[in-house]
């Protein structure tokens, strides 16, 4: 971890051990892990408000892996939220998608993998400024960083605001902290498979950025960090650190319940991905054939982001995205199948029924 005079905290390999098994919440709700091609600029996105996007770094003279495009990313991203589902019943953090998938960007920094080493420890530090000066950053967006480049200190780091400001929380995959193993002997979590320290880090440095450990907190130590058990995410000290637990005891960050202290159950970036759809009356169906129906995200922690159905006989007749931020309201459109708009025009009425994840089923007579 950093000394009181660095002004970033960094995730130490010294605690480098393999994770405890966790077990992984069935059908827990987390955006699909299929990567989409490559880009170097965030997408449009899927849900308005605080997220994170994930961002694939090299330096200017790095091999390029294609962790963003060939799945690595995408299986440590699903691994880490099943774990997070687990622990919370069902939440897992918000992250930044496209049209359903993970949206991961690609950047390439200016400096080599030396000149970037030389400002151990504060890469995180020349990674965010670098990001923003590109005007790749966005507002109410933290931003989830693998690094594929060396370092001397650490396996990565993050802010701590409000001590600390910053939005990135970055891991370093080719560190070399002295004594230690290296950070690039560590997988990624394999399709399907169970978080290890790799997955885990980038939550612990995500954790940092949004401001935990509060020092309000009674077990905070080491600026950030929980001293109770080395099974605790977030914990640091002399023993190894051993992650399975999101705040042990339940006493520190999540669902503490203590007055005036940052508690990770009230986060924005913690959320259900389901959440209640309510369809209202009535439905209107353009000239073009186009379904549009108002609707309402009900359930104020947790997101709609889900896909309606239009049946009509027994058959899918029309279908569309729900992307909604918890307790929003919005408008879904979906264009009807050829032989829906046929049997509209022909007979001026067709029953069709919505339904979907998070709503119940709905049923219209269109006119």
């Amino acid at each position: 971890m950093t000394s009181r005079q660095g002004n970033r905290l960094l995730l130490a390999c010294a605690v480098l051990v393999a994770a405890i098994a966790v077990v992984a919440a069935a059908g827990a709700a987390s955006p699909p892990n299929r990567p989409l091609p490559r880009a170097k600029r965030d997408r449009p996105d899927d849900l308005h408000g605080s997220q994170i996007h994930l961002v694939y770094v090299l330096p200017s003279d790095g091999t390029d892996r294609h962790l963003d495009t060939g799945g690595e990313i995408a299986n440590s991203v699903a691994a880490f939220q099943r774990w997070l589902a687990a622990q919370t019943g069902g939440r897992d953090l918000r992250l930044d998608t496209y049209r359903g998938r993970l949206d991961i960007s690609f950047f390439r920094l200016k400096e080599t993998d030396a000149q970037v080493r030389s400002h151990d420890p504060y890469i995180r530090d020349l990674i965010e400024h670098e990001l923003k000066q590109a005007g790749v950053t966005r507002p109410h967006k933290l931003y989830g960083v693998w690094y594929d480049g060396s370092a001397t200190s650490a396996c990565g780091g993050g802010a701590w605001p409000p001590e600390l400001p910053g939005i990135v929380g970055a891991l370093y995959l080719h560190g070399q902290p002295p004594g230690a193993p290296g950070c690039d002997t560590n997988p990624f979590a394999p399709q399907g498979g169970q978080p290890g320290y790799i997955d885990f880090a980038i939550v612990h440095e995500l954790m940092h950025t949004m401001g935990f450990v509060p020092t309000c907190a009674p077990h905070e130590t080491r600026r950030g960090h929980v001293s109770d058990s080395p099974s605790d995410l977030l914990y640091a000290g002399d023993q190894p650190w051993q992650p399975s637990v999101l705040d042990f005891g339940h006493d520190d960050y999540y669902e503490a319940h203590i007055p005036g202290c940052l508690d990770f159950a009230q986060s924005p970036f913690l959320v259900k991905a389901v959440g209640r759809v309510q369809i209202a009356r009535p439905a209107f169906v353009t000239r073009a054939g186009v379904l549009r129906l108002r609707v309402a995200c009900l359930d104020s922690g947790s997101d709609c982001h889900t896909r309606l159905t239009v049946w009509h006989g027994g058959k899918r007749v029309g279908h569309g995205p729900i992307d909604l931020i918890a307790g929003a309201n919005g408008t879904f459109t979906a264009r009807l199948s050829r032989a829906a708009r046929s049997l509209l025009a022909r007979h001026h009425r067709l029953a069709v029924v919505v339904r979907g994840p998070g709503a119940p089923p709905t049923r219209f007579t269109l006119h």
